[in-house]
């Protein structure tokens, strides 16, 4: 897990895409995963793809939708 941890934000091209979302239409970028690493801005794609991964769980547990009280 390390490992894989280290090839994602270690040197390579910022704007290659690491991770998908499809049903959301979302990707994360190196870049974008970097901001993951203490000290740094948390980028809001981060947050987006977090939301978007909370409302697959609650759907699939068929809780309401987030978007419907907010």
């Amino acid at each position: 897990m390390l490992l894989l941890l280290l090839l994602l934000l270690g040197p390579g091209d910022p704007e290659e895409k690491l991770v998908s979302h499809a049903r959301s239409n979302l990707d994360l970028t190196r870049y974008d995963l970097s901001t993951l690493k203490p000290m740094e801005w948390l980028n809001d794609e981060c947050m987006n793809m977090y939301m978007a991964l909370l409302q697959v769980r609650l759907h699939v547990h068929g809780c309401v939708n987030v978007r419907d009280h907010g």
